[in-house]
């Protein structure tokens, strides 16, 4: 299996979802490289394990201003 997701840039996403979302509001990051359109990383502040909801992937939720640069 091949996959595109930077291992590296992972735990970071991890460790900055955790350490800015200890306990409160759930949050989700999603980077992708845009020369390539590859998913580099793909992390939720929740776990998988005990709520079986990705946020990153499931969430039905609009894009906000993340679209702002591209319009």
């Amino acid at each position: 299996m091949y996959t595109s997701i930077d291992m590296r840039m992972q735990q970071a996403a991890i460790d900055a979802l955790k350490g800015h979302l200890p306990a409160g509001p759930a949050g989700a990051l999603v980077a992708i490289d845009p020369s390539t359109g590859f998913i580099r990383v793909m992390s939720s502040s929740t776990d998988f394990k005990t709520y079986k909801f990705n946020l990153a992937s499931q969430a039905p939720r609009q894009p906000g201003s993340t679209m702002k640069p591209f319009a």
